[in-house]
């Protein structure tokens, strides 16, 4: 990077600040999970996955920045929001872009091609973090040194022509996936590394829950702060007590609207035939050093009875009100 040059935020995803500075692997990683090098069969190409053209494809400095107060904005929201849950709920529904991830980690970290290969440090287990070891203790997730700590990052050319550096800080442990560092500008996708990194360790139908720590994302952080919590309901900096947005509801829906919450559908719609798993439930919290954090809870979805089976009348209203 130029002197003087000031470093932009992410491109797709950006929503967390890093706070560790990253440190190179020990060579000859003992971990037998750990993808030995070899180049894999099938490159680089990983999931068809162009997810930008839904999103946007422009950097994500502050023009990308919304009024999250203004009702044109909060409309959109929802009806992206509506649009994502038609695509988990429903495989007939049309336009989705997100086909399920093949991806391996073999793939990220080998490709064929090395300009396309990721640089992975801090290949470690860890603890919990810190301010979400609560929360995962409620839900009987361990908080020892068990969590698959892994950051990716790569050097490369952004679409407007200038050297950009993607950096993607993710952990996992078996139910959860937890996205501590998002800055991307080029490359794969966030949720197919999250789930590569995720399959490397564990069976794709135990993941439960998606985190999202210390979130800045220019869309996802003040919608949140403006739109849900100073404007309607209480103040951003007293809400340390969790908020549960419910399934179809108008702020599950506008959440899911965002950039945070595309990427969290995205990840479903990559690890499962669509009409077979969705995101249930939102919970958003304030945690003690003042940061927003974010969690997506997965269910299987449950086939409804037809009319016939729940003695209904073919002609009754399926039509549920928020």
């Amino acid at each position: 990077m130029a002197s003087g040059t000031k470093r932009e935020r992410s491109d797709e995803h950006e929503q967390s600040r890093p706070k560790r500075q990253c440190i190179e692997p020990v060579t000859g990683n003992p971990d037998p999970n750990w993808p030995q090098r070899r180049y894999a069969q099938t490159g680089s190409s990983g999931s068809s996955q162009p997810i930008d053209a839904h999103y946007g494809n422009s950097l994500l400095p502050d023009k990308d920045a919304v009024d999250c107060t203004d009702p044109a904005v909060l409309a959109k929201f929802e009806q992206d929001g509506s649009t994502y849950i038609e695509w988990m709920d429903n495989p007939d529904h049309p336009g989705c872009p997100v086909q399920l991830s093949t991806m391996t980690f073999q793939e990220v970290i080998w490709a064929k091609l090395k300009k396309d290969r990721y640089r992975a440090v801090m290949p470690r287990w860890s603890p919990a973090p810190g301010d979400l070891a609560s929360d995962l203790a409620q839900l009987g997730f361990p908080t020892g040194k068990v969590y698959r700590d892994v950051c990716l990052q790569r050097h490369g050319i952004a679409y407007d022509g200038l050297p950009r550096f993607t950096e993607l800080s993710n952990k996992a442990v078996e139910g959860v996936i937890v996205a501590d560092a998002i800055f991307r500008y080029h490359g794969h996708h966030w949720s197919d590394i999250a789930l590569a990194q995720y399959k490397m360790d564990f069976d794709i139908n135990t993941l439960k829950h998606i985190y999202f720590r210390n979130v800045v994302n220019v869309q996802t952080f003040p919608y949140v702060k403006e739109a849900i919590y100073n404007l309607h309901e209480t103040s951003f900096h007293s809400t340390s007590m969790p908020t549960v947005w419910h399934y179809r509801s108008r702020r599950f829906r506008e959440i899911i609207g965002t950039r945070l919450g595309k990427s969290a559908v995205s990840i479903v719609l990559g690890a499962w035939p669509r009409g077979t798993h969705r995101i249930e439930r939102i919970q958003t919290w304030i945690s003690a050093s003042n940061e927003l954090e974010i969690r997506f809870d997965i269910d299987e979805i449950t086939p409804s009875p037809s009319p016939s089976a729940r003695g209904d009348s073919p002609h009754a209203s399926d039509i549920s009100i928020d």
